[in-house]
């Protein structure tokens, strides 16, 4: 995206004033030059329905809209209404448990028939991150199985192979497991086995060399974060069976397709149990 600076000034002083104290003048990469905002990202003020204003009072559509949280919009009066007396009310911060825990896991749940126990989490990337040593704590083993192409959040445990060069890939019938971000040890990298995905053959070939060292397999249902590329007929449904087969714990990280895809996410759309379910965004 392209933006003028005439349009921008504002923008532009603040987006200056945020490199000084802020690294990359952002919070996240996503929002950032790296990321497609040039000369620099707009610097936005406020937020009202389907629409953002920067502080230039330039006008924007939000297609984003907090990548899945505000499915209402910016602002809803109702829920920001609700939200306000209820803080008032009651406060929101107790560092112990209330009952309010309890009737959020259990819409949840009625959702998901899959889980038997719902785990709070700060993030997705820290919901994923959980699930997976979850799963090496239950099985005992260190390696997991990832997709090529599939984002699982920003920790060691799954930030691998999520947008390579293609030039460091390797061979499709052996991928090389390539770490997102500087500063991953590869004693880590080792831990992760990377696929590529809707090939099933290859996967079984992979499951069977490895045999009694894979903790569990990770895996958007619907392939959302790098392009929307939906699973091969009957792909997972060999997942489910295929990890049972060798008693390995398949995760669904529903960050993306979860509430979305169907009102209990791509596991009701496609009749798929996993083990563990993993959702964040939409929720």
């Amino acid at each position: 995206m392209s933006i003028s600076f005439d349009s921008n000034t504002r923008s532009y002083e603040l987006f200056q004033r945020a490199q000084k104290v802020v690294a990359g003048g952002v919070t996240s990469i996503v929002r950032g030059t790296s990321a497609g905002w040039l000369p620099y990202p707009p610097m936005i003020q406020r937020g009202d329905g389907s629409h953002l204003y920067d502080v230039d009072e330039n006008e924007y559509i939000d297609y984003v809209m907090g990548h899945g949280p505000l499915i209402l919009g910016h602002r809803p009066r109702n829920v920001s209404q609700a939200v306000a007396e209820a803080i008032l009310a009651y406060g929101n911060l107790f560092a112990l448990p209330y009952e309010l825990e309890q009737v959020t896991a259990n819409k949840i749940r009625d959702r998901f028939p899959s889980m038997e126990l719902v785990k709070f989490s700060n993030s997705g990337s820290e919901a994923t991150h959980y699930a997976v040593r979850l799963a090496r704590a239950i099985t005992g083993r260190d390696k997991i199985i990832k997709f090529e192409g599939q984002y699982h959040g920003w920790t060691d445990a799954t930030e691998y192979s999520y947008h390579p060069a293609i030039k460091d890939l390797g061979p499709r019938t052996a991928p090389r497991t390539i770490p997102a971000a500087a500063g991953t040890p590869m004693e880590y990298a080792r831990l992760v086995l990377t696929q590529p995905w809707n090939d099933a053959d290859l996967l079984r070939k992979t499951l069977r060399d490895h045999r009694g060292e894979i903790a569990a397999i990770i895996t958007e249902p619907i392939m959302a974060n790098c392009g929307v590329i939906p699973p091969a007929p009957g792909y997972l449904k060999f997942l489910r069976e295929a990890t049972r087969e060798h008693d390995i714990l398949l995760i669904f990280d529903e960050v993306i397709t979860g509430l979305r895809a169907a009102r209990g996410g791509a596991q009701e759309l496609y009749d798929v149990k996993p083990d563990i379910t993993v959702l964040a965004k939409a929720l």
